[in-house]
């Protein structure tokens, strides 16, 4: 026994002498578990990648230090698997293949350096290789054919970079790839077909951009895509048409977009399961039919969205397989009630740190957090509401700050006073010939109706036949090139069926020319 003891130390003393003589100054070099050789050259104020480097190393690291440029090529290390140039200061990689030597290289750091330009056939010899990470560079411009060599690459990561536009064939050739980060850069549109060559992606970040619209193309022959991230964009409004060549669609991240509402059909016919609206500062109400014909929609987030304050009845038809709505942190006063029945298979709500009106409207919330032991509310099944006692009174001010679950039920009518939801300003500046569209919504039981009383005292409704003015969405009134004569007060008005209860909002729209 101390025979193999003395046998084993003496192994690897000779081993370790082996490897100080052979490890390049001031790196440190040492045995991974498999016995192959990992040099670590890490934060050592290395200007050039030192000489002397074994060619049988499997793990070279050289990130955090000062390196400006690569030599012609890099040493032939047929075993090398990682390489780490991250933190360093590279600002080109050069117009010659660096890395043909690496052919067993499976994974490949660039990120936080200096390099601007990506060209043709750069990582040509790099067969084998499967991650490429190129975050945090200053990289404005992509040839085309930039990535050609790369057979077996699987994520790409082109973050935090300068990038501008996609030249029409910057991505051929990548058959293989699942995970494409675009995030945090300067794209302003995505012109058709630039991902087609992407056959195998399965999530695709855009987010962090400034885009504004997407071609109808621009996403074909991404059959596999599961995850797009399309977040922190500048989208004002939520069109479909691009996702509808996207078949295994499942998430989709449109939160951080200055969409003010989400309107009739925004995402028609897509048999996706998860949509995220969250964080979005200029969101002010979901209209009918927002999420129409969602056949596999389970999970609805919209939370976070300060100015959120009204979401239609009818905004989900055809949705009835969602499960999970998240509309915690908004501006919502209640919860339409026809959740109860568009929603047959909804379990989980999130709507806390709302200022929620409780009355009638809020009454269904209520009913639902007491028979959440016992079976179902009619022949829906209980639902679920997360931090059930965060769930505060705004009004009326007898019960505010109270929770809704305390507040008895026999205190509680079966009607309300319908309640206009402010979506407009006092007061607006228009120009001759514009068009201008006044959203006006309210809550109550019954349905309240919605009419408008123009300046001149006639009345606008849903039979008004005006060239110019109509009632659109069960309330928005929009009017078409702007007269001089349309200045004046507008008040819209909500009343019960019956006539006898109802509530007013007043804006007063001013007019003038151009040149003034």
């Amino acid at each position: 026994m101390q025979l193999l003891v003395v046998c084993l130390s003496l192994l690897l003393s000779a081993q370790c002498q082996r490897l100080n003589e052979t490890c390049p100054t001031p790196c440190r070099c040492q045995l991974t578990d498999d016995q192959g050789r990992s040099v670590n050259c890490a934060k050592g104020k290395l200007r050039s990648i030192p000489e002397g480097i074994p060619i049988d190393t499997q793990t070279l690291l050289l990130q955090g230090n000062a390196i400006r440029a690569l030599h012609e090529s890099l040493p032939p290390m047929t075993l090398l698997s990682e390489l780490d140039l991250s933190n360093n200061r590279i600002a080109s990689l050069g117009p010659l293949p660096l890395f043909e030597n690496l052919t067993s290289l499976d994974r490949l750091d660039l990120q936080d350096n200096n390099i601007e330009t990506l060209l043709r056939g750069v990582f040509h010899g790099l067969a084998a290789l499967s991650q490429l990470l190129l975050s945090g560079n200053q990289i404005v411009a992509i040839d085309n054919h930039a990535f050609d060599g790369l057979s077996n690459l699987q994520t790409l990561s082109l973050s935090a970079n300068k990038i501008a536009s996609l030249r029409p064939e910057c991505f051929a050739n990548l058959t293989t790839l699942q995970v494409l980060s675009l995030s945090g850069n300067r794209l302003q549109r995505i012109g058709d077909l630039v991902f087609q060559p992407l056959r195998s992606l399965m999530n695709l970040s855009l987010s962090g951009n400034i885009l504004s619209s997407i071609d109808s193309k621009a996403f074909s022959g991404l059959g596999k895509l599961r995850q797009l991230d399309l977040s922190s964009n500048a989208f004002s409004r939520v069109t479909s048409e691009c996702l509808k060549v996207l078949p295994a669609l499942d998430v989709l991240n449109l939160s951080d977009n200055p969409v003010k509402v989400l309107r009739k059909r925004s995402f028609e016919s897509l048999d996706i399961v998860e949509i995220q609206l969250n964080h979005m500062g200029d969101l002010l109400f979901v209209d009918a039919a927002a999420f129409y014909d969602l056949p596999e929609l389970k999970v609805l987030h919209l939370h976070d969205n300060p100015h959120l304050s009204f979401i239609d009845p009818d905004a989900f038809v055809s949705t009835t397989y969602l499960e999970a709505v998240y509309a915690q942190k908004c501006n919502l006063a209640t919860l339409p009630f026809t959740m109860l029945t568009s929603l047959p298979r909804l379990k989980q709500v999130s709507f806390y740190d709302n200022p929620i009106q409780c009355d009638c409207t809020s009454q269904w919330m209520k009913e639902s957090m007491i028979s959440l032991l016992n079976a179902t509310i009619g022949n829906h099944t209980a639902i679920s509401f997360t931090k059930k006692d965060q769930l505060k009174c705004a009004s009326p001010p007898e019960y505010r700050k109270m929770s809704l679950s305390k507040i008895p039920s026999t205190k509680i009518t079966k009607s309300c006073t319908p309640t206009i939801v402010p979506m407009f300003d006092d007061i607006y500046q228009q120009e001759i010939g514009q068009t201008i569209s006044y959203p006006c919504r309210a809550i109550g039981v019954p349905a309240p109706h919605i009419q408008w009383i123009l300046p001149n005292g006639k009345v606008l409704n849903g039979s008004s036949n005006y060239s110019r003015l109509k009632l659109e969405n069960g309330g928005t009134l929009t009017i078409e090139h702007l007269k001089p004569n349309d200045a004046g007060k507008y008040t819209c008005i909500a009343s019960n069926p019956s006539g006898e209860q109802y509530d007013t909002a007043t804006t007063v729209l001013r007019i003038h020319n151009k040149d003034i």
